[in-house]
């Protein structure tokens, strides 16, 4: 814009520039009651103005002259330097000015930006679990198709991945997550997870890794991600991390030699205790009375002999005898290929059976 501070003498602009079409990027002011004006200009939220000629290329007005162009790149415009030559002068009975610049504007396209709570290393435990979110947007287009690309074969994405509830708004099809990366919800249009995972403007996706048994000996997990936009052959971000699993370190507590079967909820079973291994413990226990006779047996890891005998009957009170064999917890090694050495479990002796 050009104005005269005076307000009343005649302000002149020339504009040329080497962006394409540069005269068809001009936009023209409102006219009413042979006044012109436009809205949201330079801080105002109309500015007026009451004189608009244009003399050849050269446009004049009275006291102020205000111009709008608006440019809005393609992709043939990537990269892409343009200048815009800008001349303006004032010419009144009181004295004349001039005002001479050059603009330059550089066409840049943005990298997507790349939103997540990965972490670069993790560690997880057997039995717990491990989520992580991750986001790329394109707030300036909301129109660009925006991309999230799993990378790398040894993690499993199909089985961890959480797909977003959908829902119908304004007769439009969305997806969302909730509770993801600080918001409350992020909403994406056109969401499909086919391969990659895509949407227009901003697209998220969640993974949760169970550490089950599976996952003992496979140490290690690389799981890494790309995100881009499809305008312009955008760049690309790229993340990868590591997530280390290693299996809960065991042992088995000594064995009590008295229980006391009587329902009081205090020592009413006789089995074994400490952190066990479930993905491998293994077990063998019989039990006999001072007669060697057979009254309890069982291949779980876990029994819980409650006094009674094989036929469902109380034994009597007394001594008993108890043969176990297995393994119950075990110690985890790192370093290159996770190893596990099972904790054994070989036990001949009396157990006291009160009521």
């Amino acid at each position: 814009m050009t104005e005269d501070v005076g307000g009343n003498d005649s302000v002149f602009m020339l504009i040329s520039s080497t962006l394409p079409n540069f005269s068809s990027l001009y936009v023209p002011p409102y006219s009413s009651g042979g006044n012109y004006y436009y809205l949201d200009f330079q801080g105002s939220d109309t500015l007026w103005f009451s004189d608009l000629n244009n003399m050849n290329g050269t446009y004049q007005g009275i006291g102020k002259l205000p111009m709008r162009y608006c440019f809005t790149p393609t992709c043939k415009d990537r990269d892409a330097t343009y200048t815009i030559n800008y001349f303006s002068y004032i010419h009144g009975c009181t004295y004349s000015d001039t005002v001479e610049s050059i603009i330059k504007i550089n066409v840049l396209v943005s990298t997507p930006i790349f939103y997540h709570n990965l972490p670069d290393d993790a560690s997880l435990k057997r039995d717990s679990t491990l989520c992580f979110d991750l986001m790329t947007s394109d707030p300036i287009n909301p129109n660009d198709k925006m991309f999230i690309v799993p990378l790398g074969e040894d993690f499993d994405y199909a089985a961890t991945f959480i797909p977003p509830k959908d829902t119908t708004k304004n007769g439009q099809n969305w997806s969302f997550y909730t509770h993801f990366l600080g918001l409350d919800t992020i909403w994406m249009q056109n969401f499909n997870n086919s391969g990659s995972i895509t949407a227009y403007s901003n697209v998220g996706a969640r993974y949760c890794l169970y550490a089950d048994c599976e996952s003992m000996f496979l140490e290690k997990y690389n799981p890494g991600f790309k995100v881009y936009t499809n305008a312009c052959g955008s760049d690309t971000v790229e993340k990868h991390f590591q997530i280390d699993v290693h299996g809960n370190d065991g042992y088995a507590n000594e064995v009590p030699n008295v229980f006391t079967p009587n329902g009081d909820g205090v020592n009413d079973f006789f089995m074994l205790s400490g952190t066990p291994d479930i993905c491998y413990d293994t077990m063998k226990v019989k039990i006999f009375n001072r007669w060697g006779q057979l009254v309890y047996e069982s291949d779980e890891p876990y029994f819980q002999w409650d006094g009674k005998n094989l036929k469902g009957k109380d034994c009597t009170a007394g001594t008993y005898f108890i043969l176990v064999e297995g393994h119950y917890g075990s110690k985890y090694h790192g370093g290159g290929q996770a190893t596990r050495e099972a904790i054994p479990v070989v036990k001949q002796y009396y157990l006291q059976l009160l009521r």
